[in-house]
Order: C-alpha cells, then sequence, then structure tokens
C-alpha cells in the first residue's frame, strides 16, 4: 500500500473517494498480480472527471465550459449532468444554468468516512443539544490538518445558524480547534501552525489561543465567542470512537446575543456530558464502516 496519497479533505470530499478508488486498484494490483484489470467504462470515467473538476470550482459552471475542460463532447455532458443531477449528486443552478456538486456527494462520501453506528446514536443527541439550547449541534470528523461536518441537528427556533454536510474548516479553527489541540499543548510548533492557518481577522493572538487551549485542556471542553466569526459562539468537545479509533469533535454554534457569558460554562459542562454518554453508548456497539 506504499506510495498512496495522504486523503486531502481541506478542498474537496470528493478527493477521499479519489484516494479509496486509488487504494482498491493498488489492493488488487499487490495481491491478484495475475488479474488482468477490466477495461474502463468510459461513461462512469467521464462522469469521474466532471464531478472531479466541479469539485474544484468555486462557482457553477455551464454545460459549455464543462465540455471543453474536461474535454467531453458537449451532448454527452449534457446527458451525463442530468443523470447526477437526477442523483442529487450534482446541483443545477436555474437562475446561472450552472452546475456544482450536490449535497449526495457530500452524503455519499460521509457514509464512506464515518462509522454508520456512530451517525445512528449521534443523532438524536445532536437534535436533543439543539433544541435545549437554541443552536446548531454537529459533529465533525477530525483529519491531520481539516475537519469535515458529517452530521447536524437544528433547532426548530426562527433565528438560527446553519452549516452544511461537508462543510471543512481547518483543524484549528474555532473552538473545535482548541480543544482538539489540546493534546498538542505543549508542542509550540504544531500550535503554531495550527493557529497561522487559520484567518482571525487580526483581533486574536497566538497567546490569547495558547491560552484558550490550556483551558480547554484543563475542562474538557472549548469555547469560542466571536474570534472565528463575528457575533458567533461555538462550544466543542473531543473524543474517540472506540470501535474504529476516528476522531471527531462535537460543537454547538449559536448567535452569542442567545446566551450571556455567564451561561457558557454551564452549557459547555452539559455539552461534556452528552459526549461522554455517546463515547458510552458507542464502546457497546458494533463497529458496521
Amino acid at each position: 500500500m506504499a506510495g498512496l496519497p495522504t486523503p486531502i479533505l481541506n478542498k474537496s470530499t470528493i478527493q477521499y473517494i479519489e484516494y479509496r478508488r486509488k487504494l482498491i486498484l493498488n489492493a488488487v494490483s499487490t495481491y491478484l498480480p495475475g488479474l488482468p484489470m477490466p477495461p474502463r467504462v468510459n461513461a462512469v470515467s467521464n462522469a469521474y472527471s466532471i464531478l472531479r473538476y466541479l469539485a474544484d470550482q468555486s462557482i457553477p459552471k455551464g454545460v459549455t465550459e464543462i465540455a471543453r475542460e474536461t474535454n467531453i463532447s458537449a451532448s454527452s455532458s449534457y446527458n451525463i449532468l442530468k443523470t447526477l443531477v437526477e442523483l442529487n449528486l450534482v446541483a443545477f443552478q436555474k437562475d446561472t444554468k450552472g452546475y456544482e456538486l450536490g449535497i449526495g456527494i457530500f452524503e455519499l462520501a460521509r457514509n464512506g468516512m464515518t462509522n454508520r453506528a456512530l451517525l445512528a446514536l449521534a443523532q438524536p443527541v445532536l437534535a436533543k443539544l439543539a433544541e435545549q439550547h437554541s443552536c446548531q449541534a454537529s459533529l465533525w470528523e477530525l483529519f491531520d490538518n481539516s475537519r469535515v461536518l458529517v452530521a447536524i441537528g437544528q433547532t426548530s427556533a426562527i433565528a438560527r445558524l446553519n452549516v452544511d454536510i461537508g462543510t471543512t474548516f481547518p483543524i484549528g479553527a474555532g473552538s473545535a480547534g482548541r480543544i482538539v489541540m489540546a493534546e498538542h499543548m505543549h508542542n509550540h510548533a504544531r500550535l503554531k501552525e495550527a493557529f497561522d492557518a487559520v484567518d482571525w481577522g487580526g483581533e486574536f493572538t497566538f497567546e490569547e489561543y495558547v491560552a484558550d487551549v490550556k483551558k480547554a485542556a484543563k475542562n474538557g471542553f472549548s469555547i469560542d465567542r466571536d474570534k472565528f466569526f463575528r457575533g458567533i459562539t461555538t462550544i466543542s468537545t473531543a473524543f474517540a470512537d472506540q470501535t474504529t479509533g476516528r476522531r471527531y469533535c462535537l460543537t454547538i454554534v449559536f448567535l452569542s446575543a442567545l446566551h450571556d457569558r455567564k451561561s457558557l460554562a454551564s452549557i459547555g459542562k452539559k455539552l461534556k456530558e452528552a459526549t461522554q454518554g455517546l463515547v458510552k453508548a458507542t464502546s457497546h456497539t458494533l463497529p458496521q464502516t
């Protein structure tokens, strides 16, 4: 398996699918060297090329541009895009007549990345947290330099925030970054690397960041109030799935005006308790990856 690239998720979860594809091909060639590789199916290859192209774009793209950039005929591109839209892997924007990745691609990648048993157990916990604190509660999977949103619980309140599944942030960002970096509390270089990878708007210093990391290590949860996003507060905990070893963080996010500063520690303790309950539940559940 040597020589495979490490999956990078800070651009798009489609890169994780590419990583898994290469992993499978490598395994086949290593353990079954005499087995001839099957011929490539052009329709599948073309669909993948289009998905990969859209994954690298910041705005929706039209059929003509997609066909030109992927070297696929316009008619084939249109038919492939139409099918991908029906499968919810691509979204069509009527106002711009452009195509972009759909939520289905993130759900597909999420199921490949995250223990399904954990998702089933986490969902009611997220929903309860969201209603209790008028917030969005979220489960993020952690990687070396980034984290990916894999599940959410949403409040029914009118004033609420929404972050979509598949969203990625630098590993050191927000309250999640502080609690995750707590395990590197004595590694100055690692903390500095994580801090510098985030745009803090110039009003938050590295010294303050380190102090927050130390506080997170002591409390078992971390708080970001108006630092990563002005007007928004997040509180996070971190844990490892006992069945797979994968690392996650639980984060609740709400408008800062909804809760005063005095209540944040109490909310953090409740989040910590919810996390401990989730960890206990997963330790008694067989892995279903």
